[in-house]
């Protein structure tokens, strides 16, 4: 009977503390990942275009998230991971990529990276049923209209393009021709251009589009002449501008012409004929136009350090993931809400690339100033002698 006892009380005991095992263990339950405390680490999955026509960009875009990261190690601690994934630039397979990371991998912050995949991307993770951020990095105006979960880290071709149609009506032109790159984005930027142009007094004559692959612009660049525009608006890419340009000049040399962006590359001055090169004018950030600044030489040092040549791709997303990590740092905890809370907060912010302002609809405006290529380098043009 005295050994039934003891036994009784042994097993009374294990009970107890098996117990309090159990208990114990519920005061603290597991941090899901992306999620608790302060200094929990946020995963973001960066979907760039890593192979494909458009490899360039993505792998510049990776080289600024890691130069990023790299610092931010170096001065502290880092709330930031990335896990790099490859869109190929196309819409259907970056749906398939971001639906594995969202189902699999159960990932719960995106940055994606170019108009196609941005685009395609975003109706995906309207339709998921928890909460998320995602960093939608392209020029496409009005990105993150309808998404509340979207933000937009990078310049706006609307604010491009209403710097371009107000010079434009400030020059006194009155009717203006537009051949663009046919795509969403030369579609809905002309057409920004076209309501701004028109909002002001002026008249667009002529709209013709291009593709990619196109060599020869001479028959559409002869029909929007035909129309006798005073000035000629081009959205292009970089290798597409100067054949543009050369063909133009074979057609007509004292029309004034207006650009996008892309046209502040160095690699454009260098091609383009000189009839049309000191007189294009074309929005240009101030990492183009102020290259002299002590932070923006630094930086390209920096990059040169490890081996890459500098551009403003690199200087882009370097900046995108510095901000991402102050929000990181400041959220209060690492949940999808609290981080875009805080990086709401983090604006204004001053970067490599200019000072920057947020929306309410989360969208970018950068520094732009209108420029021209003189002697080899861009200058701002005052707005006196902007015609």
């Amino acid at each position: 009977m005295k050994a039934q006892q003891i036994m009784k009380n042994k097993l009374l005991l294990i009970a107890v503390l098996a117990v309090g095992v159990v208990l114990g263990g519920c005061e603290k339950p597991a941090t899901a990942p992306n999620a608790g405390a302060k200094v929990s680490t946020i995963e973001f999955s960066a979907i760039l275009p890593l192979t494909g026509p458009l490899a360039h960009l993505g792998e510049n875009e990776r080289i600024g998230i890691t130069l990023a990261l790299d610092d931010i190690k170096e001065r502290g601690t880092p709330h930031l991971a990335f896990q790099f994934e490859d869109s190929q630039g196309k819409g259907p397979t970056t749906v398939t990529v971001a639906r594995k990371q969202w189902d699999v991998d159960g990932r719960r912050f995106f940055v994606v990276a170019t108009t196609g995949p941005a685009l395609a991307a975003l109706p995906m993770f309207r339709d998921a049923a928890e909460d998320k951020v995602v960093i939608s990095q392209t020029m496409y105006p009005d990105v993150t209209k309808g998404y509340p979960f979207a933000f937009r880290l990078f310049a706006s071709s609307r604010q491009e393009a209403q710097l371009l149609a107000n010079h434009a009506a400030e020059s006194s032109y009155k009717r203006a021709a537009i051949l663009h790159i046919q795509n969403e984005w030369g579609t809905e930027s002309s057409s920004i251009f076209r309501s701004t142009f028109e909002g002001r007094g002026g008249e667009v004559v002529g709209k013709e589009t291009y593709t990619f692959a196109d060599k020869d612009y001479r028959p559409v660049l002869r029909k929007l002449l035909s129309n006798n525009p005073d000035v000629i608006l081009l959205y292009a890419y970089p290798d597409n501008f100067p054949a543009i340009l050369k063909q133009l000049a074979e057609i007509r040399q004292d029309i004034a012409v207006l650009a996008n962006a892309d046209f502040a590359l160095p690699g454009v001055a260098k091609e383009v004929p000189a009839e049309f090169l000191a007189k294009t004018v074309f929005p240009a950030p101030r990492y183009f136009y102020d290259s002299k600044n002590e932070r923006i030489a630094r930086f390209n040092q920096q990059v040169q350090k490890k081996g890459h040549t500098p551009n403003f791709d690199i200087a882009t997303f370097y900046d995108m993931t510095m901000i991402l990590q102050e929000a990181a740092s400041k959220a209060e905890d690492a949940t999808p809400g609290a981080f875009r809370a805080a990086l709401m907060k983090v604006f204004p912010y001053d970067g490599v690339t200019g000072h920057m302002e947020i929306s309410a609809d989360r969208e970018l405006a950068v520094d732009l100033a209108l420029s021209r290529w003189v002697n080899g380098e861009i200058q701002v043009i005052p707005k006196a002698k902007a015609n």
